[in-house]
């Protein structure tokens, strides 16, 4: 089990940027205090320290393992990121930036499922605090995924 990132308050917004594992979702170990697609750039005018709103994938390998796909969250982020993973002490490891932005428009809530090598996300939303709108209905596929290893 992992959880990865969220949401601590509404009013004020507050995120989490950690990310824990545990074998029996009675112990739990904290693989990284703060994950490297945490946050947003120091220009931002939102100082935002986590993530949340986001969708995680996971693509299983032959060996074993795992890629997770990271994708969009709130205020709009469009962003992909992904993780190899083959062992709980993996999720410490940075994880890889391989899109800044994608085709599809920034959201949160989305569903995300890697179908054959590709990324499929549909659904979510990019409201201000949760209402308003835009709501999606629209359905988005990438190209064949990368190798995580080739980030930006």
């Amino acid at each position: 089990l992992a959880v990865i990132g969220g949401e601590h308050s509404y009013f004020p917004w507050g995120f989490f940027p950690d990310i824990w594992t545990s074998e029996d979702g009675v112990t739990w170990t904290e693989r990284t205090a703060h994950a490297s697609w945490a946050g947003l750039s120091a220009g931002s005018v939102w100082n935002l320290k986590g993530r949340s709103g986001h969708t995680v994938a996971a693509q299983q390998h032959k060996d074993g393992s795992s890629t997770l796909w990271l994708a969009g969250g709130y205020l709009g982020r469009s962003d992909v990121w992904c993780l190899k993973v083959a062992a709980a002490a993996d999720y410490a490891k940075p994880w890889v930036k391989v899109a800044q932005k994608s085709a599809w428009p920034g959201r949160y809530d989305q569903v995300t499922h890697v179908v054959g090598n590709k990324l499929v996300l549909y659904g979510g939303e990019n409201s201000a605090a949760g209402f308003g709108g835009p709501y999606y209905h629209d359905v988005w596929a990438t190209k064949e995924l990368p190798e995580c290893e080739e980030g930006l």
